[in-house]
This record gives C-alpha cells, structure tokens and sequence, in this order.
C-alpha cells in the first residue's frame, strides 16, 4: 500500500467526501466566536507581525518612530483585530473551496505519512479484506 499511497488516499478521501460537506461544516463556525476565541493568540502575534512587516517594508520609517507611536500602531490594530476576524470568517466560509483544497491537502498529509495510509485501508477496509482473504482472491 505504501507505493500506492496517492491513490489509496483519493479513494479513501472520495468515499468520506461523499458524508461530510465542508462547506456545512465551515458554516457552522460562529465569526463572533471565532473571533473571541482567537483574541488572545492574535494579541499575542500582532506586535511580532507588525514589527517584521515594518521592518521588510519601511524600516527607515518605523526605526524612526519613538516607541510611543509604534505602540499606539499595535494598539489600533488590536483593536481592529476582532472586526477583521468575524468578516474573514465570515468570507472563508462563503469561498471555502477556493481557498482550501481538503482534498490535496489530505492526499498530501497521507503521502507524507504512509503509516496513516495503511491505518486507515485497514480500519476502513477490514470487512473487505477479511471477505478477500477468506475467498482467496
């Protein structure tokens, strides 16, 4: 099964297709919540990701600024933080399949883990396999 880890994986992947929708499954997702949830990683980021942002793209400007100022930018995006997570959400869930490929990402995650393969054939498989051993075929 190992050599044939690509195309076990888009059959197995085929098959659970066809019980779970993924868009259904990302609109279940509350934007509010996501957001709440979220706030304290994104604060625990923001100041990280706007410093090497500034420092790629202006770091003339920003090294220049006094503390005060590019705390007062952290702040402000901070505090624009949760709006902009709900409406991210909110459009994930609207384009979900133009975004994320679930399939290739799982045939993907299945290549790279061949062990994963194998476990699920043979969960998912058993009573077929056990039929094909018993027939000898």
């Amino acid at each position: 099964i190992p050599t044939k880890a690509e195309k076990m994986a888009g059959i197995c992947f085929d098959l659970l297709m066809r019980m779970i929708d993924v868009k259904l499954v990302f609109r279940r997702l509350d934007p509010a919540k996501f957001s709440e949830v979220m706030e304290q990683g994104v604060l625990l980021l923001m100041d990280q990701i706007i410093n090497e942002t500034a420092n790629e793209y202006m770091p003339l400007y920003w090294n220049n600024l006094p503390a005060e100022v590019r705390d007062e930018v952290v702040v402000l995006a901070d505090k624009a933080s949760p709006r902009f997570l709900e409406s991210f959400i909110s459009d994930l869930q609207v384009h979900i399949e133009d975004v994320l490929d679930v399939k290739a990402m799982c045939i993907s995650a299945c290549v790279r883990n061949k062990k994963l393969v194998n476990k699920i054939f043979l969960e998912c498989g058993e009573k077929e396999l056990t039929y094909i051993r018993r027939s000898g075929q």
